[in-house]
This record gives structure tokens, sequence and C-alpha cells, in this order.
């Protein structure tokens, strides 16, 4: 079998010195080695072969006979790691709910890494990501959290209850950007 760590640690080694980064690696019981990267631009197919490669090189086939796929986090597929979420910030995102309803927006993505999700189990690593430092604010991003959501209750319409009714103040007035 296949050593995850050593099918890691080749990945990692190629990713270095590139903007790209690793959202997922399997290796099934029968040694099929499925991996997963990302860039904020996409992923060019040619760094896909170069990766491959590079992992055909350096992994031996000696050890074990595998199957290698390398590929791109697929559009519409679930985001596994911060640097996904935080590559969509102030950009349209679909969410699945777990209620199963679709929903639409372009803040959904920062609700949801402030309030849920992979804000509240990675918190110091998304900010080290964005800003480069891990702050001390837990009460700024509560706060920011609650000023998004009511915003996107009253201003952008976005409640089962109420309905498509938005409650916004076009005189510039309102405080929630």
């Amino acid at each position: 079998m296949i050593d995850k760590k050593i099918v890691e640690e080749l990945v990692n080694q190629w990713l270095a010195d590139k903007d790209y980064f690793l959202v997922d690696l399997e290796i099934s019981h029968d040694d099929r080695i499925v991996v997963e990267i990302d860039h904020a631009d996409g992923v060019w197919i040619e760094d896909c072969v170069q990766l491959s490669r590079y992992i055909e090189d350096n992994l031996s086939r000696d050890e074990a006979d595998y199957e290698l796929e390398v590929g791109s986090a697929g559009l519409g597929q679930p985001f596994k790691v911060p640097q996904q979420y935080i590559n969509f910030i102030g950009k349209e995102v679909e969410v699945l709910a777990a209620d199963g309803k679709k929903v639409k927006g372009p803040e959904l993505d920062v609700l949801g890494l402030m309030a849920g999700g992979i804000l509240n189990d990675n918190l110091e690593l998304v900010e080290e990501l964005t800003f480069g430092q891990i702050s001390t604010g837990a009460q700024n991003d509560l706060e920011r959290a609650t000023k998004q959501a009511y915003a996107m209750v009253t201003i952008f319409g976005m409640s089962d209850k109420i309905g498509n009714l938005s409650y916004y103040d076009s005189t510039g007035q309102s405080d929630f950007s």
C-alpha cells in the first residue's frame, strides 16, 4: 500500500514555489491516488501533467503498482480547505443549505467564513492566510457576522419568513456593508 505521507510530501515539494495549493489527496485500498490542486486563477492542464510526472518520477512502482489521477478541484464541488474560501471572498457563490435549498449571493461566503463552518474550526489559519498574522479579534468577528446576517435579511431580502422584501435605505444612511 502506498504511504499517503510520502505522496503528500512529494505534492508539497512540487507546490513549494508555486501559487497552487493542495485541496485533497486520497489513496484507496487498491492504490488509486487522486490529487486535487487549486489556484486562485484556475488550474491549467499542463500543471496537472507536470505534477503527475513529478510524482511518477519520485514514487517507485517497484514497491506498489498504482493508478494516479491529478486534477483540479471541480466547479460545483464543495470547498474543502480555507484557501478556497479566501479565493472567493467578494465573488458570488452558490450555497447548498442544510435544508437542501440552494442560495446564491456575493456575501454568503464571507458570512460562512465568519459565522460557521471553516472559520470556527480554522480561525487562526484563515487569518494567517488572509492577513499574514493572527489577531485576537473574535469580538469583531461576531459583530461583523451579525451585521452581515442582518444585512442579508433586511437589505438583500434573503429570508424565508419575510420573503423577497428589502428594507434597504437607498439614501445611503445604512451602516451595513
